[in-house]
């Protein structure tokens, strides 16, 4: 494979005619710039390409972030509506019900917690997003949780006190009510009748 020279000198020979051969100086060799030019233009292409792809991430990073606060508000305000109602007696929320209808109420409050967090995932765009969701979420959960299972405790306890008391005054007024048959007793002397049987249970 030919060759081409770095450097070239131009020369001559002796002419028949007695002529010295022509001489001169060494010529540099020309050198291509646009291999370098290239190179820094690939360079600075990189350069523009790595800021523009960390721009979009910022982007979608605040894209993800806002998506799932988003449907955190969202399930919060739901929840909110379980647990504190809208203010109608038709919806009073779960932490307004007394006695039977705490006790009672507490399933139905619970599963609509439940949908109500797989609502908000299921309106986020991927995994990612669903992941934050999931996390800040998993908190509310608990916190709302703990309230209403305090609640439910609390009107099971007053539920059953007050069904004991009332169950006791309703066989004191039974008692109240027999008492014509106060004072009567067996053969063996115990005190029977109605009176009796109401008073001893009250």
């Amino acid at each position: 494979m030919p060759t081409v020279p770095d450097q070239f000198v131009p020369s001559a020979t002796t002419s028949p005619l007695g002529v010295n051969p022509m001489s001169a100086t060494t010529v540099d060799p020309m050198r291509n710039a646009a291999p370098g030019q290239m190179q820094q233009s690939g360079a600075d292409t990189q350069k523009l390409g790595e800021v523009t792809n960390d721009i979009g991430e910022r982007i979608q990073n605040q894209l993800d972030n806002a998506m799932a606060k988003q449907a955190e508000t969202g399930f919060i305000q739901k929840v909110m509506n379980i647990t504190s109602g809208d203010g109608t007696a038709a919806n009073p929320g779960y932490l307004n019900l007394k006695g039977q209808d705490a006790i009672n109420g507490l399933a139905g409050a619970q599963a609509a917690i439940v949908q109500a967090k797989q609502d908000g995932a299921d309106g986020l765009a991927d995994d990612f997003q669903k992941s934050m969701y999931n996390r800040v979420t998993a908190q509310h959960l608990m916190n709302f949780g703990r309230e209403m299972a305090d609640h439910h405790f609390q009107q099971t306890a007053q539920f059953s006190g007050e069904s004991a008391i009332n169950r006791a005054n309703t066989y004191a007024t039974s008692a109240s009510n027999s008492s014509s048959s106060y004072g009567q007793t067996d053969a063996d002397g115990n005190a029977t009748g109605d009176f009796q049987k109401n008073l001893s249970v009250a």
